[in-house]
């Protein structure tokens, strides 16, 4: 009843009801999935220069046939004739339990089935980089850094077998982005019953998914946020911290 975003009014469409809106899903799994198979594989490297520090990189790769997921209701309402079995109208339902069903004119959207299902395959790389350095004691106290970072260099799935790779690496897409690099930075002070860690979590942003005009199209910030934790254990069974 909304071919192409275009409301069909002489199939008895109504635009506020079947155009640019969120229907009504079913999630959940399906009994018919077969398992899912995955070749993985990683190659890492240590090095450690010295007692106080610790370093290392690791590359990672998995392919993962069969993957279990959701289609996505964008996906299925963008070629509803290919999945027209989980497009279910007011027709095919009790229109009383339905949102869109018993007002209006046509056959309108009762739901959409997102029910989980075999996608096909999907393949990811990537590389973990970690490092920690510990301080000797000092008259001003002990020091600690520590790093962990994760850098993604594939992320790409099929929504059926045999089908196109959809690349979700930096991009919005099927309700889903992944952030190509995200850290965790923390930073560590201890002396006698006092300690204190700084924190810091980022998260790189991502292009939106921008199915509309350029002059709205957005791209979402990185996330940056810093915490500060402060403890003292100067008696005895007690941890306080703040």
């Amino acid at each position: 009843l909304c071919p192409g975003g275009n409301v069909n009014t002489s199939a008895g469409g109504i635009a506020s009801r079947d155009c640019d809106q969120q229907f009504q899903q079913t999630l959940g799994g399906n009994r018919q999935l077969d398992p899912e198979s995955s070749t993985a594989w990683s190659l890492g490297l240590v090095f450690q220069p010295n007692a106080s520090l610790l370093m290392s990189v690791d590359y990672w790769n998995y392919v993962v046939d069969d993957s279990i997921g959701n289609l996505g209701e964008d996906t299925i309402l963008g070629d509803d004739a290919k999945y027209a079995d989980r497009i279910v109208r007011c027709s095919q339902v009790q229109q009383g339990n339905y949102l869109n069903c018993g007002s209006g004119t046509g056959d309108p959207i009762a739901y959409i089935d997102n029910t989980k299902t075999n996608l096909g395959t999907y393949k990811t790389s990537g590389l973990d980089f970690a490092a920690n350095w510990r301080s000797p004691p000092t008259q001003y106290g002990r020091f600690t850094v520590g790093w962990q970072a994760t850098y993604v260099l594939q992320y790409e799935y099929q929504l059926e077998a045999g089908g196109v790779y959809n690349n979700n690496l930096g991009t919005f897409f099927n309700l889903l982005a992944i952030s190509r690099y995200r850290q965790v930075l923390n930073l560590g002070w201890q002396q006698d019953a006092w300690a204190a860690n700084l924190i810091n979590r980022y998260v790189r942003g991502y292009r939106d998914q921008n199915d509309v005009d350029p002059a709205y199209y957005n791209d979402v910030g990185s996330i940056n946020t810093w915490d500060l934790a402060v403890t003292w254990s100067g008696l005895k069974n007690t941890v306080i911290t703040a």
